[in-house]
């Protein structure tokens, strides 16, 4: 039997591309071309093959080499199939890397804007602290009103037809 890339992978000793997460089996086993062909590249024998795994058959690892002929027939190198597993994994490393980088972003963004609130709920109580011990005293006050003006950053935020807005959140609104 030879691999027919036109057949629905069902057949037995079938190559069933992309099931066994996304390695290319034998029908109706978990035995992936990767390990046949490793095992073969290896130096062992067909039959040694079948002995270790009795499940497998003559026309199975046939259909497998062919499987592995039809990426070289395309121009494509003979450890294709390794490579592309290869670069799947680094893909998926890479989304994974990205994910935690995303999430440790927004934990520190979460935090920043803690820490930023807990100080500007430290400076409405300085300010009627302020207000109440210097009523009496205009040149103090008019300082403590100039050091305690805070104003964060604005924020920009899209909109749906792609322009920008600066936002400023209410507490830069009531100062």
């Amino acid at each position: 039997m030879s691999y027919n890339p036109g057949h629905d992978g069902n057949e037995p000793d079938s190559i069933r591309p992309g099931c066994n997460e996304g390695q290319a089996v034998v029908a109706g086993t978990r035995i992936t071309v990767e390990l046949i062909l490793e095992k073969l590249a290896g130096g062992e024998s067909v039959e040694q093959l079948l002995e270790a795994h009795p499940r497998l058959t003559r026309e199975a690892v046939l259909a497998a080499l062919a499987y592995a002929a039809e990426f070289i027939r395309h121009e494509l190198p003979a450890s294709f199939i390794e490579d592309l597993q290869a670069d799947i994994a680094d893909l998926e490393h890479a989304i994974g890397g990205q994910n935690t980088g995303r999430n440790t972003h927004v934990s520190a963004t979460a935090s920043i804007e803690t820490v930023i609130e807990r100080g500007m709920n430290a400076v409405r109580k300085l300010d009627a602290i302020v207000r109440n011990k210097f009523h009496n005293d205009p040149a103090t006050l008019a300082a403590w009103e100039s050091a305690r003006h805070i104003e964060s950053s604005a924020r920009t935020r899209k909109r749906s037809n792609g322009h920008t807005d600066n936002k400023k959140s209410d507490n830069d609104k009531n100062d």
